[in-house]
């Protein structure tokens, strides 16, 4: 049993404002009738029920509904940090954007649609000059070895390599100094399930490892797990190497269709992380309270988008009503 902290009664504001909000969270059979939807006018309809209501008008294109919900729930996310007495919770969630605004900086896209968490607006400004001086040391030595050790076509090669090594490297730094251990639980078991689909993709594009042993790992404490896991070629046996509740889904995952497994994996391992974080509906005032609240509210600007998607674009209502995730509600 993982144990939440007691007595923080400077949470309570926050808290109290999540009790409210909690009674608009969107439930399983919501978004089962949604897939279930054939014309778009009864979409619309029942997104008017939803707290997505009044940034969509009748007869609005369909195409940005995935940066209707990220706004959204962006807004959210800020309203709520602002009134956290310690805003890392938060950042733990809004950190993809600030590696999404870094990539357009080092491709020099000039602008950066997402709130800088970690990485403020004029350090991207910047590393979109050349400048790195700004980045932190670990972040610094990560973009100096893409920019200087691959020429343009190169680094392009290894980016997402690299930021995607130093984005779960982060995530456990962040995680350890808040020092929480449902937190850190969660983020554990995020990470290494992150770093397993990063191999598991490449593992069906190109079986060398080498570019990934040198750009994305060390990962914390489970750099040695994963060098096992590279070390072993048949991802149907990673199951066996990771051991435990996400080797269990490595193996269930394993027993799809090769298209359907990674799919498959990521279902699995968000259900198994949205049942972890449950454990803080059990506590009254704290910062358990308000990432579990956030790890439910991403798991339904997933289940939107998915189905909201999906549907505008005729996709088969039994897979999408398969790839739901769970929900609080």
């Amino acid at each position: 049993m993982i144990a939440l902290k007691k007595g923080q009664y400077k949470w309570g504001f926050v808290c109290g404002r999540i009790d409210a909000l909690e009674a608009r969270r969107l439930t399983k059979e919501f978004f089962t009738s949604l897939v279930s939807q054939t014309r778009t006018e009864d979409i619309f309809r029942l997104l008017q029920d939803t707290v997505l209501r009044d940034a969509l008008a009748p007869g609005a294109a369909w195409d940005d509904f995935s940066g209707v919900v990220d706004r959204h729930f962006y807004e959210e996310m800020l309203s709520l940090r602002n009134d956290c007495p310690d805003p890392r919770i938060v950042d733990l969630f809004l950190l993809p954007g600030d590696y999404l605004n870094l990539k357009r900086a080092i491709l020099h896209q000039h602008s950066f649609p997402f709130y800088p968490a970690t990485l403020a607006a004029e350090k991207l400004a910047q590393v979109e000059s050349g400048d790195r001086s700004a980045l932190p040391p670990p972040l610094r030595d990560a973009v100096a070895a893409l920019l200087d050790d691959h020429d343009e076509t190169g680094h392009r090669a290894v980016m997402d390599i690299v930021l995607d090594g130093e984005y779960l490297r982060q995530l456990l730094t962040m995680s350890a100094a808040l020092n929480i251990p449902l937190v850190s639980a969660y983020v554990e078991d995020l990470v290494l399930a992150r770093a397993v689909v990063v191999l598991w993709r490449v593992v069906r594009a190109n079986p060398s490892m080498r570019v990934y042993q040198q750009y994305f790992l060390p990962i914390g404490k489970l750099t040695s797990l994963l060098n096992d896991v590279i070390a072993t070629p048949d991802p149907t046996e990673w199951g066996g190497v990771v051991k435990g509740t996400l080797g269990l889904r490595l193996q269930e995952a394993a027993e799809q269709s090769e298209e359907e497994q990674v799919p498959r994996f990521e279902q699995l391992v968000a259900n198994h992380l949205l049942e972890m974080s449950k454990r803080s509906q059990g506590q009254t005032f704290g910062p358990e309270r308000v990432f579990g609240y956030l790890a439910a509210l991403a798991t339904e600007a997933y289940n939107l988008k998915l189905a909201v998607s999906g549907r505008t674009n005729r996709a088969d209502t039994a897979v999408l009503r398969q790839r739901l995730r769970e929900c609080h509600g």
